[in-house]
């Protein structure tokens, strides 16, 4: 084989190596931000991840063109008990309408009463360190919630499905199915800094990413979703207005664990 038929086939490598290494990149700042976390501490990393993600995406796109990343490979083996089956789709429609529900009640629920903030707050406790406090932050949030959405969904449920499945002259020939599992567990450990759940949580969510992908034969539709289901947080999570005092801390640069020591409540 030539030279020139071999560079295509590296340069898809050397991409998806460096994905892989600068996931792991990020896990020093999260934990840094674990120790000791201030809106600007959280903004440079919303920043820098929002640059990072849009330069990678503009480049899986460049190396898979002419590829049309964003519609499902045409090569669907192992799959065969859910295109054969309508009860089988029917039933994987019936898990995802449940799974995004659920994802989204939350959120619906504190927009309409948001005293319910102050229960479901609590859930994410172990992501405050890395959640927008101030106004300035929730305004990137938005943008980073539409990066992952966009770049996560062509990046994993994309670049990586095409690359898995041989549809790419570097990657490998595997089934799918077993693409679409290794693709969401590989989704999961870029989330390791949220701990062992946090790695359960996200490989699940991408789990049901991919079962979307595979459903609808588009990115559109989880695309869509994950923007959603990241920029829910905004009505889960305010702490400006639910624990003023831990906000000032957190904004001020804080032990994250420590925001809401002899914090008061607010006033019914």
């Amino acid at each position: 084989m030539h030279l020139a038929e071999l560079a295509p086939a590296l340069l898809q490598w050397v991409f998806v190596i460096a994905v892989l290494v600068l996931a792991a990149w990020e896990q020093p700042g999260a934990r840094r931000l674990k120790r000791f976390s201030s809106s600007a501490a959280r903004l440079a990393m919303a920043r820098s991840g929002i640059v990072v993600w849009w330069l990678l995406t503009l480049a899986a796109l460049a190396l898979a063109w002419p590829l049309d990343l964003f519609h499902l490979p045409p090569a669907r083996s192992g799959l065969g008990w859910l295109w054969d089956s309508s009860w089988a789709r029917a039933l994987a429609t019936a898990v995802l309408l449940l799974y995004f529900g659920l994802a989204l009640a939350p959120a619906l629920q504190c927009r309409f009463h948001p005293r319910l903030r102050l229960k479901y707050a609590a859930a994410v406790n172990y992501l405050h360190f890395l959640l927008p406090v101030s106004a300035q932050e929730r305004r990137w949030w938005l943008l980073l919630s539409l990066t992952a959405g966009v770049c996560e969904e062509l990046m994993f449920r994309g670049f990586l499905l095409h690359f898995l499945t041989g549809q790419m002259a570097g990657g490998l020939s595997l089934h799918l199915a077993g693409a679409w599992l290794l693709i969401s567990l590989a989704f999961g450990l870029g989330h390791a800094y949220q701990g062992v759940a946090g790695v359960l949580r996200t490989a699940l969510a991408g789990l049901m990413f991919g079962l979307l992908t595979l459903l609808s034969g588009s990115l559109l539709l989880p695309m869509l979703l994950h923007v959603l289901v990241d920029a829910a947080v905004l009505w889960v999570y305010h702490p400006q207005q639910d624990h003023p005092q831990a906000a000032a801390r957190l904004i001020a640069g804080c032990d994250p664990r420590q925001a809401h020591a002899q914090e008061e409540m607010p006033a019914a």
